[in-house]
C-alpha cells in the first residue's frame, strides 16, 4: 500500500465566503482516497463531496471546493476501488488540517429616528442599534455629515457637535482590517433638522404722522408684530403703566404733552421662538394746548354818547389772533370799513350797533 506524504492547506484562515483556500494531498504512489471533514467542535466526520478521489505519486490531488462559510477540519482516508473506507479510522497521515473561517462581516445599524432642533442647538448622541462585527474583529468606524468624513469619529456611536446651524444627515461606515477592508455603509441614516430661530419683535405707529397733536385729539396706535404666531397678545403701556386692552390697536383722546406709549407683545410662534415677550420702541407725543380765538372792541368815546357828526374810532383787541388777524367790521350787521384793527366813522346814527369779526391765523390748535 502506498503512503500519503502530506495533506496541507494553502492558508489556514480565510474570510467568510473566500473561495481561494485549497487542500493539497501528495502520495508516494497511486491511491484512492476519501476526504473527510468535520466541525472541530464535533466528533462526527462527513465525506467531502460524497465521492472518492485519486491521488498519484506524480500528480498531487488539489481540492478547491472547500467550505468557505464555516470552520472545518479535514482528514484523509484510504478507499478501495469501490469507494469504501478501508476501516474505521484508517488514516493515512496524522495531518488533520483545520481551515478557520472568520465570521461574516456585518455592517450594523444605527438609530434612524432623527430629530428636530433649533438653530445653534445641540443634537443628542446618535446610538448604535447593532454594532458592526465579524471579519478579523478589528472594527474601524467613520462617520459622515452630509457626505463629508468627520475626523476622529471611530466609534459605533456619534455625538454631533453643539451649535448646529444647518440640517445635517449623519451616516456611519465600518470595516475590519482583513476581510472587509473598504468602508461599508451601515444601515440607517440620522437626520438632524435645524429650524431657524423666530425672534419676536413688535413695532408701533401712530395715526398722527408727526406725533404732534392738539389737546383732545383722538390718536390710534397700531402694533405690527414679527413672528407673533397665530395669536399674539398685547399689553399697551402709557408712561410705563398698563393701559388699553389685548388688542393690536390702542386709541386715546386724553394724551398729555410728552406722554410715552409702548406695547409689550407676547408671541405664541413655534418652534424656536426667541425674544418673547418683546417690547416695542416708544412714541412720544407732543400735545399742544388749544388756542381759543376771541376779540373785544372799545370806542374812543368812553360813554358811547356823542353829538351827531362826532368822529368815533372803534379799536379791536384780539386774543390768539395770530401774526396777521383779519377784521370785518359791521354796522347794524352789515359789512363796513376795511381789514383793520380800527374803524373810524362820523356818520353814526342814534342806536347804531358796531361789531367786528376777527379771523385768526394762530397755530397750532386754533
Amino acid at each position: 500500500m502506498g503512503q500519503i506524504t502530506s495533506a496541507t492547506l494553502n492558508k489556514s484562515i480565510i474570510c467568510f465566503a473566500d473561495n481561494t483556500a485549497t487542500l493539497t494531498v501528495t502520495s508516494t504512489s497511486d491511491l484512492w482516497v476519501i476526504i473527510e471533514y468535520r466541525d472541530p467542535a464535533s466528533s462526527s466526520w462527513f465525506t467531502l463531496n460524497s465521492f472518492r478521489a485519486f491521488v498519484s505519486s506524480g500528480s498531487p490531488l488539489v481540492i478547491t471546493n472547500l467550505n468557505f462559510y464555516q470552520t472545518q477540519q479535514y482528514r484523509i482516508n484510504f478507499a478501495s476501488n469501490f469507494s469504501d473506507i478501508l476501516s474505521a479510522g484508517s488514516i493515512f497521515i496524522d495531518d488533520q488540517p483545520t481551515l478557520t473561517v472568520r465570521p461574516q462581516f456585518t455592517k450594523g445599524t444605527i438609530n434612524a429616528t432623527g430629530e428636530t432642533i433649533c438653530y445653534n442647538g445641540d443634537p443628542v448622541l446618535i446610538g448604535s442599534v447593532t454594532p458592526s462585527s465579524g471579519g478579523d474583529g478589528s472594527i474601524v468606524y467613520k462617520w459622515q455629515a452630509n457626505g463629508v468624513d468627520i475626523p476622529s469619529s471611530n466609534s459605533a456611536t456619534y455625538d454631533p457637535p453643539a451649535n448646529l446651524t444647518v440640517t445635517t444627515v449623519y451616516t456611519r461606515y465600518a470595516k475590519d482590517g482583513t476581510c472587509n477592508t473598504s468602508f461599508t455603509l451601515s444601515s440607517g441614516t440620522y437626520t438632524v433638522t435645524v429650524n431657524p430661530l423666530l425672534p419676536a419683535s413688535v413695532t408701533i405707529t401712530s395715526s398722527d404722522a408727526d406725533n404732534i397733536i392738539c389737546a383732545g385729539t383722538s390718536v390710534t396706535f397700531t402694533a405690527t408684530p414679527t413672528n407673533g404666531g397665530t395669536a399674539p397678545t398685547y399689553q399697551w403701556k402709557l408712561n410705563g403703566n398698563n393701559i388699553g386692552t389685548n388688542s393690536a390697536t390702542y386709541t386715546t383722546s386724553t394724551l398729555s404733552n410728552g406722554d410715552i406709549v409702548t406695547v409689550v407683545m407676547t408671541s405664541n410662534a413655534t418652534p424656536c421662538l426667541t425674544g418673547s415677550p418683546a417690547t416695542s420702541g416708544s412714541i412720544t407725543t407732543t400735545v399742544n394746548s388749544l388756542l381759543p380765538a376771541s376779540v373785544t372792541i372799545t370806542s374812543s368815546d368812553a360813554d358811547n354818547i356823542i353829538c351827531a357828526g362826532t368822529s368815533v374810532t372803534f379799536t379791536a383787541t384780539p386774543t390768539n389772533g395770530g401774526t396777521a388777524p383779519m377784521y370785518q367790521w359791521k354796522l347794524n350787521g352789515n359789512n363796513i370799513g376795511t381789514n383793520s384793527a380800527t374803524y373810524t366813522t362820523s356818520t353814526l346814527s342814534n342806536g347804531d350797533i358796531v361789531t367786528v369779526v376777527m379771523t385768526s391765523n394762530a397755530t397750532p390748535c386754533l
